[in-house]
């Protein structure tokens, strides 16, 4: 699987994009979102919500063993980032 230059950048230099830019931040559909990096099942669309921060935000993953958790500091504000287990370093 090829990622695009954002999706690498996300993915694999733990960059992030811009709030409100992403093309699943208002996806209403029904489903399963998967990493874009290995396609493993992470979160489903039942467990979404507006956080109202600009990203796509959910109340848990369909498997806590699939992703972490890492608290970020930077920017002035606590958040929490959360990473496919398999595209950690």
């Amino acid at each position: 699987m090829r990622l695009s230059s954002r999706q690498f950048y996300v993915l694999r230099c733990r960059g992030t994009e811009p709030p409100f830019s992403g093309k699943y931040l208002r996806n209403k559909e029904k489903g399963v979102y998967h990493c874009a990096g290995c396609d493993a099942p992470l979160f489903s669309s039942e467990a979404k919500f507006n956080s109202g921060t600009g990203w796509p935000s959910f109340t848990e993953p369909i498997d806590k063993t699939s992703i972490e958790e890492e608290i970020d500091t930077s920017f002035g504000m606590i958040r929490t980032e959360v990473h496919c287990i398999n595209l950690l370093p």
